[in-house]
This record gives structure tokens, sequence and C-alpha cells, in this order.
């Protein structure tokens, strides 16, 4: 077998694998993760309301741009594979639609129908402000793995 050109040993690298090891328990990812997606979801929920308030949705209500400015951004389910957070859209009861009712107007409003072109105020907050967003949490999630690679010290 030839020999390798370099020779990538490191002096301490059983110290390193130990903290590392350390930084990959579920609780630190959590801690490193999730206030930077947290975050990154209030920032969207503010763009998000800002595209509605410019757009007569409901004329008689004005219950889509209410119920959106006042759901809360929280974590999504639990999951062991998955850490994430989201921003729900607003329930039927609070948006004042009969539950017999089979359409739900945000979903019309966004992708539009027979009647409207759509009105993405979602998907265009998100994807307006995609690059950005995953700049930042990126570098927020760096900061938090640099303070608990700190905390293993």
């Amino acid at each position: 077998m030839a020999r390798p050109v370099i020779d990538i040993t490191m002096i301490g690298d059983k110290e390193l694998e130990r903290k590392l090891a350390r930084l990959a328990t579920p609780a630190s990812q959590k801690r490193a993760i999730r206030p930077s997606l947290r975050a990154s979801a209030k920032r969207l929920k503010a763009e998000v309301v800002a595209n509605l308030s410019g757009l007569v949705v409901s004329p008689k209500t004005g219950r889509l741009l209410t119920a959106m400015q006042a759901q809360k951004v929280g974590a999504l389910p639990r999951s062991r594979a998955l850490i994430g957070v989201g921003l729900p859209m607003p329930t039927r009861q609070e948006l004042g639609i009969d539950p017999k009712d089979k359409y739900y107007y945000p979903a019309a409003v966004e992708y539009g129908h027979p009647g409207a072109p759509p009105y993405p105020y979602t998907r265009g907050a998100v994807d307006r402000n995609a690059a950005r967003e995953l700049h930042t949490i990126g570098t927020d999630i760096g900061k938090a793995i640099e303070r608990e690679a700190a905390k293993t010290a």
C-alpha cells in the first residue's frame, strides 16, 4: 500500500475528540441551534406581516393581518432527527371562518385561485430573505458552538 504524502496526525487529537463528543450531545446542539432559528423565524414573521399590511385581503375584517401578528414563533414537534422552529398559520377559528366552510382563504391569497392571482406573502418573505437568513443563522450557530466549546474546556 502506498504511503500517504501528507500526515494529518494532530497533537492533542484525543482531547479534541472528547470536546467534540461533548458538543455532539442533543442538548448542546439545541443550545447552539434553536435560538438562531427562533430569531430567524421572528425576522421572517415581521416580513410576512409587512407583506400583509399592504394587502387588502378581507376589506370587512382585516383578520388575516391581525391573526398573523398574533401568531407566536415556536418549536416544531419534537424529533430526534430535526431541530426547528416555525410560524404557524392562523386557525379557522382565529380567522372567523366557519368550521363547515371548505375554503381557507389564507391559502387562496398565497397561491391564488380562479378569481384572483397569487399574492405570496409567506413564500415571498422567505425567498427574498433566504440568503441573508442562511448567512445570519450560520454566523449565529458558529458563535454558539464556540460558546459551547468554551464551556467544555
